[in-house]
């Protein structure tokens, strides 16, 4: 099977990766912040030191960078469960539900746990070795679902039909060439399948 990164095109990642700022994670407090804090669809009456909280992933991403909290690993990105993505995409017709943004979001997550590798050590793998092996499996399970993602607008192109993109995420979707193709084509579906409608009344 093919390889690729994550990532394929820049401005595909951008794009939706902005969207997906508003995840929510957890992260471990260092410090406190009294004060409410007050973001687009969401109020945070403080912030306190010692304790988890739930907060959108650009609000994480500054707390860490500032050094006044942690990001923990969500359930979703842990080694374990990519596996079973993997499982489950194998296992199955058609593309599995994952969670919004997974992939440009898990992407960003792992930059961060990056800078402190031992916190993700297991019993088994040193810290570096588990991101290493939760990379490989993002990049296996992203390959995976685009050769699926492929083969379906490919049907659907063949038989003149929308596809069933459900579960399709959208990172996969502005990324993928042979989406833009079937974009292209498909007005031109339309008007067939209409003209053969007529010709059949």
């Amino acid at each position: 099977m093919e390889t690729t990164d994550l990532a394929p095109a820049s401005d595909s990642f951008t794009t939706a990766y902005f969207e997906g700022q508003d995840t929510l994670v957890t992260v471990s407090m260092r410090g406190t912040i009294r004060e409410t804090i007050n973001l687009l669809n969401l109020q945070i009456h403080g912030l306190h030191c010692y304790r988890s909280a739930e907060v959108p992933l650009y609000l994480a991403l500054q707390l860490f960078d500032t050094q006044q909290a942690t990001i923990c690993m969500p359930e979703w990105l842990k080694l374990d469960r990519t596996r079973t993505y993997i499982n489950n995409e194998m296992e199955n017709p058609g593309l599995q539900e994952l969670q919004p943004h997974f992939f440009e979001v898990s992407r960003r997550l792992l930059i961060v746990f990056r800078e402190h590798p031992d916190e993700h050590a297991s019993a088994d793998l040193s810290g570096s070795a588990t991101l290493l092996a939760i990379e490989f499996n993002l990049n296996n399970l992203f390959d995976i679902r685009r050769q699926k993602l492929k083969d379906i607008i490919d049907t659907a192109i063949g038989n003149r039909l929308a596809p069933n993109l459900t579960n399709a995420t959208k990172f996969e979707l502005i990324g993928l060439n042979t989406y833009k193709q079937f974009s292209d084509s498909f007005s031109e579906i339309h008007h067939l399948s209409l003209y053969d409608s007529a010709n059949s009344a």
